[in-house]
């Protein structure tokens, strides 16, 4: 019965590890800075500079950052939604605005930014926007911003989009649709000639999924991958047998499914016994874990909101696990524990 549980207990624990659509899984280990309390009053975050000399980045409420950035002052003048201010010139300016809100030129006012990111005067005194933020793109007046999401050109006449983010393109109404295609034929907009890693180009021109997993190009004629993940080779079925779970920090694998080459290795990582392990992770350093790459199908994008990389598919599915960061550790490996208590 022990023996049983032994075994549940360790195939929950290899599960609980598996990145899902992360191919390369990093850690690092780094020394953790120390916060300097700088001794300029009212200063809410500071640092030495080079030099020794005392720096402050960032005042408390209510107060400016001087124009050599070593003292706050109080700010007796204050501007309309705006929320951080610096001297300038010896006086009360703006270098912050509350969202939706952007600077004037002059720094003096807080206007309403209307996706706007920067305005600015033409050659006839006309207030016009220098730029649209994320989904919004310039009408041709150039006076607004019109939402078109992943949009980055609109036609002139008829405000179709006529260019995409990566990985959008521009369907018949001229919105943005996502694809797996990354090269398309010059002669025919809708054909494909090359698709993102983990699908291929029909006789129709289309990108269809690779049928076989962590395969990078595949030979439909014979239903076989050619070339896999990992720098290993496909079996006689051509199939790409990576090994489960994945091995953290390696790069490349043997046909004995262990590591042959490791993410900067020699300065993050060093190679032993056919695994990658973490140089120099010792006490007074934080572990900094984190997706370095994705499987075939899938792109890496920064997640601001999670502090995080996540893996994005090109078919629009998002990997939020990706990445195997140590407060979700923490919570399989409590729920491990628990099952283990209640299996004995």
């Amino acid at each position: 019965m022990f023996k049983i549980q032994t075994l549940i207990f360790f195939a929950l624990i290899s599960f609980s590890l598996q990145d899902s659509n992360c191919l390369v899984y990093y850690e690092k280990c780094e020394e953790q800075e120390e916060a300097y309390p700088v001794k300029i009053a009212n200063c809410k975050f500071g640092y030495l500079d080079d030099d020794g000399k005392e720096i402050c980045d960032e005042c408390n409420s209510g107060f400016a950052i001087s124009d050599e950035y070593n003292n706050c002052t109080k700010v007796d003048n204050t501007i309309e939604n705006c929320i951080e201010y610096k001297l300038k010139d010896g006086k009360f300016v703006c270098s912050k605005c509350k969202d939706g809100y952007i600077r004037s030129d002059d720094q003096k006012k807080c206007r309403e930014s209307k996706n706007c990111y920067r305005f600015q005067l033409n050659e006839n005194g006309e207030e016009i926007c220098d730029g649209c933020e994320k989904g919004y793109v310039l009408s041709n007046d150039k006076k607004s911003c019109i939402q078109f999401e992943n949009c980055i050109i609109l036609d002139e006449k008829d405000e179709k989009c006529i260019d995409c983010d990566e990985y959008f393109h521009p369907n018949a109404n001229g919105k943005c649709e996502r694809t797996q295609c990354e090269v398309y034929d010059d002669n025919n907009n809708n054909v494909c000639t090359t698709c993102y890693q983990g699908y291929y180009p029909n006789d129709d021109g289309k990108c269809e999924k690779i049928p076989v997993e962590n395969c990078l190009k595949f030979d439909s004629s014979r239903n076989k991958c050619v070339i896999c993940l990992g720098d290993i080779n496909p079996d006689s079925d051509g199939k790409c047998n990576l090994p489960s779970p994945l091995i953290k920090g390696c790069i490349k694998y043997g046909s004995d499914k262990k590591c042959t080459e490791c993410i900067n290795e020699g300065e993050d990582y060093e190679l032993t016994a056919g695994t990658c392990k973490v140089i120099d992770c010792k006490d007074g350093k934080k572990k900094y874990e984190y997706c370095l790459a994705c499987k075939a199908g899938y792109y890496m994008e920064w997640d601001g909101e999670r502090d995080d990389y996540i893996c994005i598919g090109y078919d629009g599915s998002m990997d939020t696990s990706s990445s195997d960061s140590s407060s979700r550790n923490t919570v399989e490996y409590a729920l491990l524990i628990f099952i283990l208590a209640f299996l004995i």
